[in-house]
């Protein structure tokens, strides 16, 4: 059967030519063309989800991507190749302006903003598509259309709207296998062969393209082979729910919210088991003595002793000025000196505290042979960079040095990144977590880190034989 190519303007009607002229021979169709015109830019005019197979030629990788959109939101979704979930990006607009949302260590979706400058959400995060086939004057000037033989229609983008599609589709839809780093100078993103096709209500069923990405020094291809359909809205990104039974749940949440209590008296001693420390005096384990009483006067100290060329033997924690509040410190007692480490100050004790009762149960999932609750940070796809510094500060709070300062629980100190395997946690007879904390460190090393917590309300530096002489020094003894 012989197929007619159609010029669509202003509806898809050619000018001066009835409808019927302009169908295929012998085909009898069920819609005008203004009719399928219409469908067809109502639709990405509204919400709606590609579901994307995207080949990359020069790594040979297959990814399974699902895009969403709507007027206020966008979702980008990233499966491996059983159809496990490894990354999902949220973006909505608040105001006009984008924010992403996240998964807290709460459980519960908060948003954070990009940058210190708004982005707008429809210039950046928009519907890749409504500019160009968002209305039947836009896909008249954007596309050449062919009628097939099924009654479906071909809208092939030619250079007009290749070139306006480009810069749309380079903020919209990201290179999966990009692994290079380019020439600031010459880079540059485009996209080619666009094609979509509608069903013969003119409702777009499938698209494809090429996203090219280039410098003077090579390019970069993926190709994109996707599925349209048609949704409701673009769904909040989904907080997690334990398989555990209800019994098993409460007692984890129970146990997380009787130690968060007692840490919020901020007299406490945190100990932890390193083997950093294996080789040293300290026998592979540090802790953390929070001395403060009623009033929020005293001190934190770490007991790993640090060296200064200049004044010997130092101790870092977290002292109290009437002038400054709550500081990071360093103390030498070999030479009656502190000072202060850093630039961060704190109003109270509890910004500063080990955060446990951030931490939501439902992470968890209860491994009955070996008594403890484990938390797969390696199947939770969002765990960022913000959501593993969340879990540094629960754990330890902001204030140990040894997260804080020196580089013990990252995976790149370069980068600051971090790369946790997993959380667990038993209960222990008095009904209080111990935690282990397993990682890979900066050297490729597995790593797991135990702490617990203990001494409460009896923690006292001031009789501690390797710390008294520090701790007098910080409140003016």
């Amino acid at each position: 059967m012989k197929k007619t190519s159609l010029l669509i303007v202003a509806g898809l009607l050619l000018t001066g030519c009835s409808t019927a002229a302009n169908v295929a021979a012998g085909i009898k169709k069920k819609y005008s063309q203004d009719e399928v015109a219409s469908k067809f830019a109502a639709f990405f005019s509204g919400s709606y989800s590609i579901e994307s197979t995207v080949y990359n030629g020069y790594l040979k990788e297959t990814f399974k991507v699902k895009d969403m959109v709507s007027s206020n939101a966008k979702a980008n979704v990233v499966y491996d190749s059983d159809d496990n979930i490894v990354s999902y990006t949220s973006i909505v607009s608040k105001n006009g302006f984008a924010v992403e949302e996240y998964i807290s260590l709460s459980n519960t979706i908060e948003t954070r903003s990009f940058s210190s400058s708004p982005v707008s959400f429809k210039d950046n995060y928009g519907s890749p598509l409504s500019k160009v086939a968002g209305s039947s004057a836009s896909i008249g000037k954007y596309f050449d259309v062919k009628a097939n033989e099924d009654e479906t229609y071909t809208y092939t983008a030619n250079a007009q709207g290749l070139a306006k599609a480009s810069s749309i589709f380079g903020s919209f839809f990201a290179f999966y296998g990009d692994v290079f780093n380019w020439d600031s100078k010459t880079v540059q993103e485009s996209i080619d062969s666009l094609s979509i096709t509608s069903d013969v209500e003119g409702n777009p069923a499938k698209m494809s393209f090429v996203k090219i990405k280039k410098d003077r020094f090579g390019g970069l291809k993926e190709s994109f082979d996707s599925t349209l359909s048609a949704i409701e809205n673009v769904p909040s990104i989904p907080t997690v729910t334990s398989s555990d039974d209800e019994t098993t749940k409460n007692a984890l949440k129970t146990s997380l919210e009787l130690l968060g209590e007692k840490v919020k008296g901020a007299n406490f001693t945190q100990t932890v088991k390193h083997p950093y420390l294996d080789e040293s005096d300290l026998n592979g384990v540090y802790h953390n003595y929070y001395c403060y009483d009623e009033n929020g006067f005293g001190a934190m100290l770490c007991d790993i002793p640090w060296y200064s060329a200049e004044y010997g033997k130092t101790y870092i924690g977290a002292a109290y000025s009437s002038f400054y509040g709550y500081y990071m410190c360093g103390v030498s007692p070999e030479a009656d000196y502190s000072g202060i480490t850093s630039n961060q100050y704190f109003d109270s004790v509890l910004d500063f505290i080990p955060q446990i009762d951030i931490l939501s149960n439902e992470f968890f999932t209860y491994n009955a042979k070996k008594g403890e609750y484990v938390f797969d940070l390696d199947k939770f796809y969002f765990d960022d960079y913000t959501f593993s510094f969340d879990i540094l500060n629960c754990l330890f709070g902001l204030v140990d040095p040894c997260a804080d300062k020196f580089g013990y629980y990252l995976s790149d100190t370069a980068d600051y990144a971090m790369n946790f395997h997993y959380l667990s946690i038993k209960i222990d007879e008095a009904g209080l977590p111990v935690f282990t904390l397993n990682y890979e460190d900066s050297r490729g090393d597995a790593i797991s880190a135990v702490t617990s917590f203990g001494e409460f309300d009896t923690t006292d530096l001031s009789t501690n034989k390797d710390l008294k002489d520090a701790f007098a020094i910080l409140i003016g003894e």
